[in-house]
């Protein structure tokens, strides 16, 4: 990997754990340094952990799968917005929920 797509990677895994920090960080109602702290260190362990969890088994599975790995990536993107527009259009909605969505 070059050192623009391994800076991209990092990017991107900051930008996705900021965006849902500080959504986390709207929800709190009382504001404590314990608060921030689990907050911090629960999103350090995840964002550090998961890509070295998927590179370590990607690195088994490698061999088994790197001819047609581009097309379970199109797969798993296609269930991915499949789902996304099924949640849009025939998802409950927000007042259906009750206090789950919130």
């Amino acid at each position: 990997m070059t050192f623009l797509t391994i800076f991209l990677i990092a990017l991107a895994l900051s930008l996705d754990a900021f965006a849902t920090s500080i959504s986390c960080g709207i929800k709190l109602r009382r504001i404590q340094v314990m608060n921030f702290l689990k907050i911090a260190g629960t999103f350090g362990v995840f964002q550090a952990g998961m890509p070295l969890l998927g590179w370590y088994l990607g690195s088994f599975i490698k061999e088994y799968i790197e001819s047609f790995a581009g097309w379970i990536a199109a797969a798993v993107f296609a269930a991915l917005a499949l789902k996304t527009l099924y949640d849009a259009f025939c998802g409950k909605h927000e007042s259906e929920c009750g206090e789950g969505c919130r």
